[in-house]
């Protein structure tokens, strides 16, 4: 079973794909991050206000959610971590921010970046790893306000150790959405319609051809990924598209109407 998270459209939300049903969106409300949590709950961002939510997945009920603690922000990826907490993206504090799984307030916060400035950077999305370290993906390099609007192709994969940091790529098409597994890191190369898988051995890279590739999610034979309308060029419908681990397609579900998928999610019913 599908979710994909749609923050521009018609029917912004949260949607849920069966097999062999239509799409149905459950969950009213532009949306971008969302993380699975136990007991069939699901948090998520809203795009338009700043609070994360959560929600009964079995009824779409909001269970509990909570203001963001401070002005003009937006969060954008949300992970859960093996310790109970969540993992939220703050590119205006060009940080990530720990939540506490069970109330969602803030009890922790891990800088990206050296400025104090105003969304420098655009971090949107995170990955955990043993021993405090992170992967943290950001649209370009800067120090002032919103730098990396002035730049192309140089967005950054980062490690963030309790130590330092340490850039492993650059030059990346808008970096999002990081995820992981064992012996792999893969995410979206959205400004170039791809995904890139990392293995100790390799580097894989997937182009879809057109879109903003967005929102990624890994099942048993291959990976799950948000396709949606790029801003400057005509509205198209917003799809999800699977691709084997050999790159080739072999489905694609639309969401007539939607705009931009931001999430995708795979859980087992």
């Amino acid at each position: 079973m599908l979710y994909a998270s749609v923050f521009r459209g018609s029917l912004p939300g949260v949607w849920r794909i069966k097999p062999g049903e239509a799409p149905e969106r459950i969950i009213p409300g532009a949306t971008t991050g969302m993380a699975l949590l136990p007991g069939g709950r699901l948090a998520r961002v809203r795009h338009t206000e700043p609070e994360v939510e959560v929600y009964d997945l079995e009824n779409g009920r909001r269970l509990h959610g909570v203001t963001l603690p401070f002005a003009s922000a937006e969060y954008h990826d949300l992970r859960l971590t093996p310790t109970g907490h969540l993992l939220a993206v703050n590119p205006i504090e060009s940080a990530v921010d720990i939540l506490d799984v069970r109330t969602l307030r803030l009890v922790g916060r891990v800088k990206a970046h050296k400025s104090d400035a105003v969304d420098p950077i655009h971090i949107n999305s995170v990955v955990a790893r043993p021993q405090g370290t992170l992967y943290v993906a950001f649209a370009a390099e800067g120090d002032e306000k919103e730098a990396w609007r002035k730049q192309e192709k140089a967005g950054v994969l980062r490690i963030v150790q309790p130590g330092g940091t340490r850039d492993i790529l650059t030059g990346l098409a808008l970096p999002h959405t990081l995820r992981a597994g064992l012996g792999w890191l893969a995410f979206c190369e959205s400004g170039d319609s791809a995904i890139r898988v990392l293995t100790a051995k390799e580097m894989r890279r997937t182009n879809f051809g057109t879109g903003f590739a967005r929102g990624l999610a890994k099942d048993e034979t291959g990976w799950w990924v948000g396709m949606s309308t790029i801003r400057e060029q005509a509205p198209i419908d917003a799809a999800l598209i699977h691709a084997q681990e050999s790159g080739e397609v072999d489905e694609e579900i639309r969401l007539p109407a939607q705009r931009e998928i931001y999430d995708v999610l795979v859980a087992k019913e």
